[in-house]
């Protein structure tokens, strides 16, 4: 009975924050919306002339997602449902293993949906931050690990492309992607 208006307030706050909110922070008036609005403005993916090692290092995947959104689109505000669908398909990774790891679907659901209802990953997925991509793809990488059977091929494809994504784009993310690589 708490379930249904769990995910009915979950889903109008992401429908408030697709409507009315603008993604800013300081990641993302900082580092991620001048790159993408330059390679809007110039209209190509060349270098990015910046003094901010980060915005020369990492490679530009999640931008290029976000400048995609905006191109397509033709409009500023939907350049945060990239978020919404990271945190889903994170969501969705988080109930497979815990469904795998415990086995029952209600408690699943439930630390799914806590999970989901927390502030602060809330907080991240309505601005313009990496973070949401990184649990995505971390989840998504455990969620893989948890199903490697002997049959099966695919899952280990998943596994490094889910950590050549984490790596690719936070340095922080090489913890979570030795512990992957050691399970």
């Amino acid at each position: 009975a708490l379930l249904i208006p769990l995910a009915i307030s979950i889903l109008l706050l992401v429908w408030l924050n697709l409507r009315f909110a603008f993604p800013l922070g300081q990641d993302s008036v900082m580092y991620h919306l001048p790159r993408i609005g330059h390679y809007y403005q110039q209209g190509s993916l060349r270098w990015f002339p910046s003094s901010d090692i980060r915005e020369i290092s990492f490679p530009l995947n999640y931008e290029l997602i976000q400048l995609w959104l905006v191109v397509f689109t033709r409009n500023w505000h939907f350049i945060l449902l990239a978020q919404w669908v990271y945190l889903a398909i994170a969501g969705l990774s988080l109930y497979c293993l815990s469904e795998i790891i415990g086995g029952h679907t209600g408690a699943a659901l439930v630390t799914t949906l806590l999970w989901l209802s927390t502030p602060f990953l809330l907080l991240n997925a309505g601005i313009i931050k990496n973070d949401v991509m990184v649990a995505c793809f971390t989840l998504y990488a455990f969620a893989l690990i948890f199903t490697l059977n002997q049959e099966y091929f695919w899952p280990v494809l998943g596994i490094s492309t889910a950590i050549s994504v984490i790596v690719g784009m936070k340095y922080t993310a090489v913890f979570p992607s030795l512990v992957l690589v050691l399970i």
